[in-house]
């Protein structure tokens, strides 16, 4: 199962570091929900407890989404510029060459000293920190009611997200959340907490709006999305640019840029009589290989050897039982810009029908030989990605569910606690 963007969002995506310099414990409950006479922390009684540290948690991701919605709303308050005619040119006149753009440098923004939605910016992190703890409060509650429980594999996926986040990723720049737990005094166990809970929501959110939930959305409604926002296809990609020895970025050559066309031409051709697509695929790379080799005779030629050791891959024989097989080799997911899909190329591969066998031409960029596939019947696709569409659908209903019906619990907010936390009382860079 998927992790969610709004997980990675709140703890891969923080910049700065932010040191709580009030000296309280951090095992203190900022929030008490439910019945306050059961034990700390009883959720099968019905008591949640958000502890100081789990509560710091909330505040760095409300932080953070102020400063999205922030930014958000001044660059939708933009004045669209209207565009400029081009100058008529004489006939042999060139165009002349437009100035180099001077770079300006971006001035980091004060966040705090901003207001968004009428408040000022401790009063709408705190409200929307509150709101994040009961949500929190709302999913372990009614995640115990409804009796529902992790898999095996979910817990390890849990628990792997867990390892991931605390010791981060050196190769996509990922800061260990260990520093700023550190910082805070947030124990590993603190992060597990959040964790688990963000995929109790998801499992609560499949429980209500699935097809066949107690709110679930129509089969057909769910296709419809899908196959609106998502296309599956086999593809074979060929770059229309080639870097000189100076590593600059310059299309190819006409002759080469034919020679290509040819190859995929024939490739279609075979396509259409019935050749696999990965046979298809490989002679089209020897031919093309042998273009960029310098070759001209013989070039889209090949006899029934030169395959013997083609690699077809992703057999489903070497699936375990019960096992979803991968997407096929060859075969590409793409997205609306509403999706967290490859968006680049999507309106013009989502038009097609399924079975089209068409060659698109993205100018200056690539030719792309595309064999449109009925997204909806991929195993692999629909498990992956029906979450997705589910939160497109029902993703802002949810989430005033969930507040909705947590704002009925029976609530203790500890001032005391609460107050240490203020804006002011954050350094937001860690001391060297």
């Amino acid at each position: 199962m998927l992790k969610t963007k709004r997980i990675i969002s709140i703890l891969l995506t923080f910049a700065l570091l932010i040191t709580f310099t009030a000296c309280r414990p951090k095992d203190e409950s900022a929030f008490t929900f439910g019945d306050m006479s059961a034990e700390k922390n009883d959720v099968k009684n019905g008591r949640v407890d958000i502890r100081a540290a789990l509560y710091i948690i909330f505040m760095a991701n409300a932080q953070s989404e102020f400063g999205r919605e922030f930014d958000k709303q001044e660059e939708a308050a933009k004045p669209t510029e209207a565009p400029t005619e081009a100058p008529t040119l004489a006939v042999g006149q060139l165009p002349k060459t437009p100035d180099e753009p001077v770079e300006t440098p971006t001035e980091a923004i004060d966040y705090k000293t901003k207001t968004l939605d009428g408040k000022t910016y401790s009063d709408w992190v705190h409200d929307k920190a509150e709101e994040l703890a009961v949500k929190y409060a709302q999913a372990e509650i009614d995640f115990e009611k409804k009796d529902l429980s992790f898999t095996e594999e979910e817990s390890g996926g849990i628990n792997n997200a867990v390892s991931e986040m605390w010791k981060g990723n050196q190769e996509n720049g990922t800061q260990p959340f260990s520093v700023f737990a550190e910082l805070n005094g947030i124990k590993i166990e603190t992060l597990h907490m959040y964790i688990a809970n963000q995929k109790k929501q998801m499992k609560l959110f499949e429980h209500y709006y699935m097809p066949g939930g107690e709110k679930g959305v129509p089969q057909e409604e769910l296709d419809k999305k899908f196959t609106d926002n998502y296309a599956l296809a086999s593809i074979i990609h060929v770059s229309l640019k080639q870097e000189d020895e100076e590593g600059t970025e310059l299309p190819i050559s006409s002759s080469k840029k034919a020679a290509f066309k040819e190859g995929l031409d024939k490739t279609v051709e075979k396509l259409k009589k019935g050749m696999d697509f990965v046979v298809a695929e490989e002679e089209f790379n020897w031919g093309k290989k042998k273009i960029e080799d310098g070759e001209t005779e013989k070039i889209w030629e090949f006899t029934e050897k030169d395959h013997e050791d083609c690699d077809h891959g992703n057999e489903d024989d070497d699936l375990k039982e019960g096992e979803i097989p991968p997407l096929k080799k060859g075969e590409y997911l793409f997205g609306s810009e509403e999706t967290e899909a490859d968006s680049k190329y999507y309106e013009r591969i989502n038009v097609l029908k399924t079975g089209d066998i068409e060659i698109l031409e993205f100018e200056n960029d690539c030719f792309m030989l595309v064999i449109k596939k009925d997204i909806l019947k991929s195993p692999y696709s629909v498990d992956r990605y029906t979450p997705y569409v589910l939160r497109m659908l029902k993703g802002d209903a949810w989430e005033k569910d969930l507040l909705d019906a947590g704002s009925k619990i029976t609530k203790y907010r500890n001032d005391a606690c609460i107050k240490a936390y203020r804006q002011e009382e954050i350094i937001y860079t860690a001391k060297p």
